[in-house]
């Protein structure tokens, strides 16, 4: 009878007691070796022997323990590569290419017109803004006392007050908010309108007087509107009589959009 042992990765030796023989049979065996031991015969024998090698608890264990140690070295492998990249990065602000300067700042858009006493006179030098719905008294020197075949004007300087944009400006005569004119005096009115001493509108009705081009205006740059009121003669003592005591509101609109330069 032959009994045949192989191992390949451990070394473990065994003891077997032979039936009928109290005395031990020994044989070890040693890494990658086949060995056969021939028992005598016709015995028969009872294994009672105890391996020197790990148990199959200890091996799973110690395979837990490679991966875990494979697995942190991939780990730290993964973290040397991050930590040796290079970086780089850039800003740019963004803006008209000055240290100071954002999105907006120099968008501000105002336009003005000559700035008036407490009496409605014009104050030339001086600028207000004027730009509520209401607007702001001018005077108009004997325009409440006009009578037929008399004229009377005004001029009003204006500007692009702006710091960087343009202005394209119109010009237009409007009923006065709030206030009620009598149709027959406001229909009989003639304006005529000049731009810097140039006639850009003669001999017209308020309402014709709408959206007169006054040009384009770069920044902090201004001109002069003149603006002449007449009533005309209505050819008969009891037409022009007919006439006291009415009123027309009128209100002057400058009117801008701003242009980028």
């Amino acid at each position: 009878m032959y009994i045949s042992f192989s191992s390949h990765t451990f070394r473990f030796s065994s003891t077997y007691f032979l039936n009928g023989e109290n005395r031990p049979f020994v044989a070890t065996h040693r890494d990658t070796a086949r060995h056969r031991v021939r028992a005598p015969r016709p015995h028969h024998f009872q294994l009672k022997g105890q391996c020197d090698t790990m148990s199959h608890e200890q091996i799973e264990t110690t395979g837990r323990k490679r991966l875990v140690l494979a697995g942190g070295a991939l780990l730290a492998v993964a973290a040397l590569a991050t930590a040796a990249a290079f970086t780089d990065f850039a800003n740019l602000n963004l803006g008209n290419g000055t240290d100071d300067s954002g999105i907006g700042g120099d968008n501000r858009f105002n336009i003005q017109v000559v700035g008036t006493d407490a009496a409605g006179n014009p104050v030339p030098g001086t600028w207000q803004e004027a730009n509520t719905p209401e607007g702001v008294n001018i005077n108009v020197p004997g325009a409440s006392t006009l009578t037929p075949g008399d004229s009377v004007s005004v001029e009003i300087p204006f500007q692009n007050e702006s710091p960087v944009l343009s202005a394209d400006v119109s010009f237009t005569l409007q009923d006065r908010p709030g206030k009620v004119s009598d149709p027959v005096l406001r229909d009989l009115l003639r304006y005529t309108v000049t731009l810097d001493g140039t006639v850009i509108a003669g001999n017209q009705t308020q309402d014709q007087v709408e959206d007169l081009n006054l040009g384009l205006y770069p920044k902090q740059t201004d001109s002069v509107l003149g603006l002449s009121i007449t009533l005309p003669d209505q050819g008969s003592e009891e037409s022009n009589n007919a006439l006291q005591e009415k009123v027309s509101y009128v209100q002057a609109h400058f009117d801008a959009s701003s242009v980028t330069p």
